[in-house]
């Protein structure tokens, strides 16, 4: 590849693209241009760190890229922790801006592994601003010399000099000079290396070869390793090898430099031993898009409507809408990678975040919608009868200047209402017996069940049937929503698109950001200045002539009913926009008061008080009630008394009274007479015949429990 390849977009560095990394074209041209890599949609962030490495550039390390979380793996992330490290001490060194700058170094394992050599003349240090670069000798379109002559060193204060190849009125800065470095090392230099073959390199692997003669007296160190290298010669060659270490898509780095650089090299090679103890494939290199939810309503459900509320039109139910949208991201615009990143959101019957839906037959249930957004003269309505003011009122209402006394611009009253976050456009919709739409309910009312109709009139735009886009100067106001009946659907909804966005119900968050869907898009549409691509919020249109889409690029397109875009809530005052406003959404179902009935009249008090249900009439019956248990118990004890009485009168009854007993109970038949006995021990309970009484074979014992002990007969 064209080692000077670069993308030039805006100092971006280009991407490497093969397997040798490609030069940073700018910082060729000038080494003290210190351009940076931004790669952020990226998954796996090897190739741009090490093109940051080899180049001697920033990395930029963008996650949050708009609100779509690209995040940076455990194994990136640690790469670029100690590729910083290194970056940073190389930075302070001097190095990483010298004119010296050679990229693609040679290397003991050519096409495997690469290299870049800064060097830096012993002892000089290049300040902020000086050092001529080379982009001067092709400007003046002359060789690019180098000033190899130093300033004396009992000039302490840098001196103006002539740029070579340039005019004599151009000069810049002259490098001051510091005393040489000690120990004999005439060329500080480091070799920044990129592992490109994705094997692990032994300690053993020959990586670099030095000349001997000029790196005399210099000691060796693996900066990124933090230890000492003993060069080993190559006989007869004037050489010297560099073996080390190198970990698959890793990076290296090698300093040469004289003793005096230990007060500083000292600490940092400490740091980077401990911070490459684990071996980067120790981290996890998989890539793991966000995972999104739907933010679940904490609002109560609203009643339900028997007949469409005032200013709401009946959406019609259906078991087979087919349901096709999309987001009006501007990024990415690989189209193949759109589907893997976890872009735009993940509906609910979807496994990721992405940027096309589409679900076929899909339900919805009748309800009814406003038929118009809110307007100012509804809204002020509202703040009437509530009284509602919000504790931090920035942009809040910021079209109205009296609203505090709840008076609306005169002239406005169906103008579309802006300036409320969405918690106020929700408590807006439950003061008045319903709820926001969500995002899909929204469509399909839009498109009145029609998911041909991308448009609310038909399937191609009329920009006569909606507000005219304004493209520059400062952000319009809404129009009359009156006025656009010409754009009504089949339903008779109008301002449907290009007037105000509006809010939905459809509100969603990963770990890192949260934010609901808008619809319909708004009347100010700015453009870039740039055909490049329009930066500003997705509002264009298909249709509009005025917008120039660079081929390759995705047209934004949203105001149209198909499409919607995320709108990031960081909190109320951010979320009032001039751009957007909301309409309501109803339950469908039976009638159900929208107030609590009255409680119905309350009889007049009698001149008497009744004494059925009151407090003498509750002791009177516990009492009637308490004489009659009594009644029974007096009853029940007299005719046991006679039972009693009965059988003491045959005279073959004895009364025991209870007493402690060790025998079990028996009937004990082995009586003088004869006549059978029945004991129970424990209890105390027994019976036996008197002297004299019958005894019969067929004589048995009866026994029962009286109030005051057991008592028997035979019979």
């Amino acid at each position: 590849p064209d080692p000077l390849g670069g993308d030039g977009a805006g100092g971006g560095s280009a991407a490497t693209g093969g397997a040798a990394p490609s030069v940073d074209l700018f910082k060729w041209l000038e080494p003290r241009r210190m351009t940076t890599i931004c790669r952020r949609w990226d998954t796996d962030r090897t190739d741009a760190i090490q093109h940051a490495w080899f180049n001697g550039i920033g990395y930029v390390a963008w996650e949050n890229v708009w609100g779509i979380w690209n995040g940076v793996t455990p194994r990136d992330g640690e790469l670029l922790r100690r590729v910083q490290t290194l970056l940073r001490f190389l930075g302070g060194e001097g190095l990483l801006t010298s004119d010296e700058w050679e990229p693609h170094a040679a290397t003991a394992q050519p096409g495997l592994v690469f290299a870049s050599r800064f060097a830096a003349a012993a002892g000089r240090r290049r300040m902020a601003g000086a050092g001529r670069g080379r982009a001067a000798g092709l400007v003046d379109d002359v060789i690019a010399q180098k000033d190899s002559q130093p300033q004396a060193p009992t000039q302490p204060q840098p001196q103006a000099r002539t740029q070579p190849g340039a005019a004599s009125t151009a000069t810049v800065a002259a490098e001051p000079w510091t005393a040489p470095l000690q120990g004999g090392c005439a060329v500080q230099t480091a070799w920044t290396l990129v592992e490109r073959a994705g094997k692990d390199w032994p300690a053993s692997t020959p990586m670099l070869e030095v000349d001997d003669t000029s790196f005399s007296g210099c000691t060796f160190y693996d900066l990124y390793h933090g230890t000492t290298l003993q060069p080993t010669p190559v006989p007869g060659a004037g050489k010297l090898t560099l073996a080390f270490a190198l970990e698959a898509h890793g990076v290296g780095g090698v300093l040469a430099t004289g003793s005096s650089a230990l007060s500083t090299l000292a600490p940092m090679l400490s740091r980077m031993a401990n911070m490459t103890a684990a071996p980067l494939s120790s981290f996890d290199a998989v890539w793991r898009a966000a995972h999104q939810v739907r933010v679940p309503s904490t609002e109560p459900d609203p009643i339900t409507h028997n007949a469409a509320p005032a200013g709401a039109v009946a959406v019609p139910a259906s078991l087979g809408f087919d349901f096709k949208c999309a987001g009006s991201v501007i990024e990415p615009f690989d189209e193949p990678s759109r589907a893997s990143l976890g872009i735009d959101v993940r509906f609910e019957w979807e496994d990721l975040a992405r940027n096309e839906h589409e679900r076929a037959s899909m339900p919805i249930r009748a309800f009814y919608l406003d038929r118009a957004p809110v307007s100012m003269e509804r809204y002020a309505r509202y703040l009437r009868n509530t009284g509602y003011a919000p504790a931090d009122a920035s942009n809040f209402l910021r079209e109205w200047p009296d609203w505090r006394k709840q008076v609306f611009p005169a002239g406005n009253a169906s103008v579309p209402v802006t300036g409320v976050s969405l918690a106020e456009a929700r408590a807006f919709c439950r003061w008045a017996d319903g709820r926001l739409p969500t995002s899909v309910e929204w469509q399909y009312a839009a498109q009145a069940g029609n998911a041909a109709n991308v448009y609310p009139w038909g399937a191609s735009d009329d920009l006569s049937k909606r507000p005219v886009p304004v493209h520059t100067g400062q952000t319009p106001a809404p129009v009359d929503s009156t006025t656009l009946e010409d754009g009504a659907n089949p339903l008779g909804i109008v301002d449907l698109i290009g007037n105000v966005w509006q809010y939905t119900d459809s509100e969603y968050a990963d770990a890192h950001t949260r934010f609901v869907l808008l619809r319909g898009g708004s009347l100010y549409q700015p453009l870039a200045a740039s055909d490049f691509q329009n930066w500003y919020f997705g509002s264009s249109t298909d249709s509009d002539p005025r917008y120039t889409f660079s081929p390759q690029k995705r047209p934004g397109g949203a105001v149209r009913l198909d499409r919607h875009a995320k709108y990031f809530l960081m909190g109320a005052s951010y979320e009032r926009a001039a751009t957007l406003g909301f309409r309501c959404a109803y339950n469908k179902g039976a009638a159900t008061p929208t107030s609590v009935p009255p409680a119905p009249p309350t009889p007049p008090a009698s001149p008497r008080a009744p004494f059925f249900g009151s407090f003498f009439f509750y002791i009177v019956w516990f009492g009637v009630c308490l004489a009659g248990l009594g009644y029974g118990l007096i009853v029940l004890h007299a005719r046991a008394e006679a039972h009693l009485e009965k059988l003491r009168s045959r005279g073959g009854v004895s009364y025991l009274p209870s007493a402690p007993q060790e025998q079990s109970p028996m009937l004990d038949t082995g009586g003088a007479s004869g006549a059978p006995r029945a004991t129970m021990g424990g209890d105390g309970l027994g019976v036996q015949t008197a002297p004299g009484a019958s005894s019969s074979s067929t004589s048995h014992a009866t026994c029962l429990q009286g109030e005051d002990g057991w008592f028997g007969s035979t019979s």
